[in-house]
């Protein structure tokens, strides 16, 4: 009876594949665990004109933000373009 090399090796290592298989799932889980983990918020004072908006972080960086960006407001509801209205220019 002939089998495939993948299956060979299926029958003659499982408990190494499956123990790879867990490893890797494993290193996946916690790496979006750290990308999830590094999101962070503030509320800062900006500066708005009609050709910038500029805001100044809690730790003294001094930022500009995008005149034209996707956003998502207070309430979850997420806006393609344009600028918040709470801006005012």
């Amino acid at each position: 009876m002939a089998t495939t090399a993948l299956g060979e090796v299926l029958v003659r290592y499982r408990w190494a594949v499956l123990g790879l298989v867990l490893l890797l799932v494993a290193v996946a889980f916690v790496g979006f665990r750290a990308g999830r983990s590094r999101v962070a918020t503030e509320e800062v004072r900006c500066l708005a004109l009609q050709a910038q908006i500029g805001c100044t972080l809690n730790d003294g960086w001094d930022v500009s933000v995008p005149l034209d960006v996707s956003w998502t407001d207070s309430n979850g509801a997420f806006h393609e373009s344009g600028r918040p209205d709470w801006v005012g220019c």
